[in-house]
């Protein structure tokens, strides 16, 4: 994907700050101090997650724990809310997340608890 990202689009990295595959590793990306590019308008103040899946298939229970875990930490160490969790989706005109995102939320306040 970091190749992808830079050889293909000419960017300086990958856009996303962290990558999840799908048996729930969590690769770092772009280093969180630098603007991503994952979300067209909105790289300035966000923070890129990516999970790595088919986005015909459901998440894996391995990838979904380690997004929660990922997620959940950024919400903690940044100070914000549940509800400021966003997805590609809510953000810009993509079938990104393949997830339900009210759903992802709710798991990361339980998680949060």
């Amino acid at each position: 994907m970091r190749r992808h990202h830079i050889d293909d689009r000419g960017w300086s990295d990958i856009g996303y700050h962290f990558v999840i595959e799908e048996r729930g590793k969590v690769r770092l990306g772009r280093p969180v101090h630098r603007q991503g590019a994952h979300v067209a308008g909105h790289n300035e103040s966000t923070i890129g997650v990516c999970v790595a899946v088919d986005a015909r298939k459901p998440v894996r229970r391995r990838a979904m724990r380690a997004l929660v875990r990922v997620v959940a930490d950024l919400v903690r160490q940044y100070g914000l809310t549940v509800a400021d969790v966003l997805g590609h989706g809510e953000l810009a005109a993509t079938l990104c997340p393949c997830m339900d995102m009210d759903e992802l939320r709710a798991r990361i306040t339980e998680a949060m608890q």
